[in-house]
Order: C-alpha cells, then structure tokens, then sequence
C-alpha cells in the first residue's frame, strides 16, 4: 500500500493506520492516501494520479474549480471538512465516478444548486453537517440512487421544497 501523509508524525500515523482499515473495509483494494491537513491551502492543490483517499481538511478552501478531481476516477473517499466552501454545484466533482463517500463537514456551505451530486453516480454517503444551509430543494438529492446516508446535522434549515 502507498500512503502518503503530510502533516505531523503522530497524525500521520494515525492517518496511515485510518488506511490501512479503509482498505479492508474497501475489500482488501489497495489504499493510496493522500492528504494535505493544516496547511492553509487555498484551492485544491495537484493530486496524484490514483488517489483512492483525499483528505483536504482544515484548510482555506472556498471553491473548487471544475476539473480539479478529473484525474481521480478511482477514489472512494474525499473529505473537504473543515474549509471556507460556501456553495456546492456539479462541476466540482468532475472525474470521481468512483466516490463512495464524500464528507463537507464544517463549512460555511448556504447553497447547493440542483443536480449538484449528478456527477457522483457511485456515492453512499454524503456528509453536510454543521454547515449553513436554511433551504433545502427536493431535487438537490434525487438524482442519486446510491445514496444510503445522508447528515445535515446542525444546520439552520427552516424551509424545504416538495416540488
């Protein structure tokens, strides 16, 4: 298995070890982590080719531009927790035809324009929580039919739509 880590020796550790139990959890498919944790990051920095696990928590990312994921068809889990991200649409996840899990935790999330998930035919799992959505759209989830769990915990909503 290929990890590589870049932030402190104890969380690396930690985070190789998280790995290694994703990648049993994955059916035994070989991990290759890559994650870039507390370092003020701006936008989406280059990612290698075959990343199966991106961490980019804790950082300054207020967007994501379309095309920053192509080369990623085979990751399984993202996490963006933790960022300045306000919106959330379709071109940002561009190339993740693979993600399982997608986790926007702890951002400053408002809005999530419709088919925003359109491009993540494979998703499971979407985390939104503590963000500040007040609205939501019927439609902003109805496009993924893989979609077992969805968190929106500690978020402000106080309108949703049935169209």
């Amino acid at each position: 298995m290929f990890v590589r880590v870049v932030c402190g020796t104890h969380f690396a550790d930690l985070l190789a070890g998280f790995s290694v139990l994703i990648t049993a959890l994955l059916g035994g498919t070989e991990a290759f982590l890559f994650s870039e944790i507390y370092h003020d990051l701006q936008e989406v920095p280059e990612i290698p080719d075959g990343a199966t696990i991106v961490y980019l928590d804790r950082n300054q990312i207020r967007d994501v531009k379309p095309g920053a994921f192509s080369n990623l068809a085979v990751c399984d889990i993202l996490s963006l927790e933790h960022n300045k991200l306000t919106v959330v649409r379709a071109d940002m996840w561009e190339g993740l035809t693979s993600l399982r899990l997608l986790f926007l935790n702890y951002n400053q999330i408002s809005e999530i324009s419709p088919g925003a998930f359109s491009t993540l035919p494979a998703v499971s799992g979407i985390g939104i929580q503590d963000n500040n959505l007040s609205a939501l759209e019927a439609e902003m989830f109805t496009e993924i039919l893989s979609l077992k769990e969805l968190s929106l915990y500690h978020n402000p909503i106080i309108s949703q739509s049935n169209h």
